[in-house]
C-alpha cells in the first residue's frame, strides 16, 4: 500500500469529501507537464492513440465535406494535417515521452506542440514560421477528442464519489463533470474569491486550492480525502482517518437537515426589518440543490455558465427556453439576468479572445456584448421573448461608462421596436440595470 501523506492548501469550499483520484482534463491548451507511474505507459498510450484515430476519422471526413463545397484543392489543407497526425517520427518523440519520460500523455502532446513551435519560430522566413499552426492544430484537436473522451469516460456507471485534481481551479472543472460523482476537488492553482469558487460552495463541493505540484503528485485511483474546512488534503490515507473523515462528513449532513428547518422562516432583523434573500444561480439544474420556495427570487442568474455548457452559441431558442424556466420555477417573484460575462477565468472554447495584460478589466462584460453585437442581439431577443411569461431584469455586467449603457439601451429598444413592427410574440416586462452601483443612474439616461 501507498504511503499517506498530508497536505496543506487552501480551503476554497466547506465540507468533507473521500474518494478516490480522478485526473481532470479540462482544457485543450496550455497543459500542465504531468507525470505517470511507469505501469500506466501502456494504457495511456492506448488512450492516447485512440484519440489520435478519431481526430483522424473526423479529418477525412472535413475532408470530403469540404472537397464537395470548394474542391479538392482547398480542401487539401486536411490532407496535410492528417499527414502530420500520421508522421512517425511525431509519433515516436511523443510515444518517447510517454515511455522514457512517464509524461501523461496530455503532457507528451503538450510537449510535441510546444516543440513544434519553437521549431518553426526559429526559420528565417516569415511564410514558413506562419505555417506552424497547419502543424499543431491537428494535435490541438487530439487533445480536445482527449478531453471528450475523458468526459465520457466520468459518465462510466463504474466512475464515483471522484476527487478531481487538476492544474487549476477553473469554473468548466467544476461544471464539467456530474456533480453527483464529484465527492471533493484539488486543484495546484485557485482564488477563494473567483467564479469558480463561488460555484463550488454552490453545489457544495468540499474544495482545496494551492497545494504545489499536487496534480504530479496524485496517481488516478488512490484513496483521497479533502478537508475543504482547514484545507486540508490526505492521499492515500489510513481506516482511522477514512472513519474519522466519514464521521466529520455525518456530523456536516445532520447540521444540514437543522439548519433546514429554519429555512421557511421569515428573515427579520432584531429591530423588525425583513431583508429578502435571493438566490444567485447559473442553471436550472441548480434547482434541486435548495428550497426554491425558501428565497425571494433570483438576486443573480449567470448566463455565461448556458454557453460554457454547449460547443457553440446557443440559439434564441434555447436561451428562451432556459430562461422562461427559471421564470415559471419563480413566478411572481424578482428574476435578474446578468447578461453574457466571458473572459478572464470564463473561456468559451469557440470564442478566442487575445491574451491581455489585465484580462479581468479587459474584453469581457458589455464590452464584449458591444464588440460582437451579433451575439448580444440574440441574448436581448430571447430575453424579451421569455418576459411574455413573467417580469424580469437585465443586469448589464463590468460597465466602465455611460455610453456604453447607451448603446445596450438602443439595441435593447431596436430588437423590441423590430419586434413589435412584425408583431412577434414577446412580453414587454423587461428592463436594463448595470451591475456598478457608481452609475446606477445611467440606466434611466
Amino acid at each position: 500500500m501507498a504511503e499517506a501523506s498530508q497536505h496543506q492548501g487552501t480551503a476554497i469550499a466547506a465540507g468533507v469529501g473521500m474518494g478516490k483520484v480522478y485526473i481532470a482534463l479540462t482544457s485543450e491548451k496550455n497543459i500542465p507537464l504531468r507525470h505517470i507511474d511507469a505501469g500506466e505507459c501502456e494504457m495511456v498510450w492506448d488512450l492516447l492513440d485512440v484519440a489520435r484515430c478519431a481526430t483522424i476519422k473526423q479529418l477525412e471526413s472535413i475532408r470530403e465535406s469540404t472537397t464537395e463545397i470548394v474542391g479538392a484543392s482547398d480542401a487539401a489543407i486536411y490532407s496535410t494535417q492528417i499527414a502530420v497526425l500520421e508522421d512517425p517520427e511525431a509519433f515516436n518523440r511523443i510515444r518517447s515521452w510517454v515511455f522514457d519520460e512517464f509524461y501523461a500523455p496530455e503532457s507528451a502532446v503538450q510537449a510535441y506542440i510546444d516543440f513544434m513551435c519553437e521549431q518553426f519560430a526559429s526559420m528565417e522566413q516569415s511564410g514558413l514560421r506562419d505555417m506552424s499552426a497547419d502543424f499543431t492544430d491537428p494535435w490541438v484537436l487530439v487533445l480536445r477528442e482527449m478531453s471528450a473522451e475523458d468526459l465520457e469516460h466520468a459518465q462510466d456507471e463504474s466512475i464515483s464519489s471522484m476527487i478531481l485534481v487538476a492544474d487549476e481551479l477553473t469554473p468548466t472543472l467544476v461544471v464539467r463533470y456530474p456533480h453527483k460523482k464529484i465527492a471533493g476537488i484539488v486543484a495546484t492553482r485557485g482564488g477563494r474569491y473567483s467564479h469558480a469558487a463561488i460555484l463550488a460552495r454552490s453545489f457544495g463541493i468540499p474544495t482545496v486550492a494551492n497545494i504545489d505540484g499536487f496534480d504530479d503528485l496524485a496517481r488516478s485511483g488512490q484513496h483521497c480525502i479533502v478537508n475543504g474546512d482547514t484545507g486540508e488534503v490526505e492521499l492515500n490515507p489510513s481506516e482511522k482517518h477514512l472513519e474519522a473523515a466519514n464521521e466529520l462528513a455525518l456530523q456536516r449532513v445532520q447540521l444540514k437537515d437543522r439548519l433546514a428547518k429554519h429555512a421557511t422562516a421569515a428573515c427579520e432583523t432584531a429591530d423588525g426589518m425583513l431583508v429578502p434573500i435571493l438566490a444567485n444561480i447559473e442553471s436550472p439544474r441548480d434547482f434541486k440543490f435548495f428550497n426554491t420556495d425558501t428565497v425571494a427570487g433570483v438576486g443573480l442568474f449567470r448566463t455565461e455558465f448556458m454557453y460554457m455548457d454547449t460547443d457553440g452559441f446557443p440559439s434564441v431558442e434555447q436561451q428562451e427556453s432556459v430562461y422562461r424556466e427559471v421564470l415559471k420555477e419563480f413566478s411572481g417573484r424578482r428574476v435578474v439576468f446578468r447578461t453574457l460575462d466571458v473572459g478572464n477565468d470564463k473561456q468559451l472554447s469557440y470564442l478566442k479572445l487575445h491574451d491581455e495584460q489585465n484580462p479581468a478589466l479587459g474584453m469581457r462584460g458589455l464590452r464584449l456584448s458591444l464588440h460582437w453585437p451579433d451575439i448580444f442581439i440574440i441574448q436581448l431577443q430571447a430575453l424579451l421573448n421569455a418576459s411574455a411569461d413573467g417580469e424580469l431584469d437585465v443586469m448589464l455586467p463590468m460597465v466602465t461608462s455611460v455610453e456604453e449603457v447607451r448603446e445596450a439601451k438602443k439595441m435593447f429598444n431596436m430588437i423590441a421596436g423590430d419586434a413589435a413592427h412584425r408583431k412577434r410574440p414577446q412580453g414587454d416586462k423587461a428592463q436594463l440595470g448595470v451591475a456598478q452601483s457608481f452609475i446606477r443612474d445611467a440606466a434611466h439616461l
